[in-house]
């Protein structure tokens, strides 16, 4: 009888699990575009296409590539720290912490802590998802 009552709260609670609600969609992978006028300085106007594979991230501008970096993604924050390219914040500008939240097609981020002008800029602008 204890085999049988067990196996039902088994069933019945692995039922529950499948049957709640999906999280809502993860920061990566994905590919997201902004799009940013009337910014200072100006050169931060532009079609800006982030792409997010952890632990990798990627930031082109107008088609050219802009950013290479890593990502850390811990819950709802991550981490940006840029490596390479001719946008890319160097010293103590390289990282940038953020928390993002994802609403239907729409990424937002919400600065925590990040002293990259240009990088504050572009994610201060909400992105599209596009892939």
């Amino acid at each position: 009888m204890k085999k049988i009552a067990l196996a039902a709260v088994v069933l019945v609670a692995g039922t529950a699990a499948s049957a709640a609600p999906a999280a809502g969609p993860g920061l990566s992978p994905h590919i997201y575009v902004a799009k940013i006028a009337g910014a200072k300085p100006t050169l931060l106007n532009g079609t800006w296409r982030l792409a997010i594979n952890s632990p990798g991230f990627s930031v082109n501008k107008d088609g050219r590539a802009a950013v290479i970096g890593r990502v850390r993604i811990t819950g709802n924050r991550v981490t940006f720290q840029d490596g390479t390219g001719p946008l890319a914040c160097e010293g103590a500008q390289k990282s940038g912490t953020y928390t993002w939240r994802v609403a239907g097609k729409r990424l937002s981020f919400t600065r925590v802590k990040d002293s990259c002008v240009g990088r504050r800029t572009v994610f201060a602008h909400a992105f599209t998802v596009v892939v």
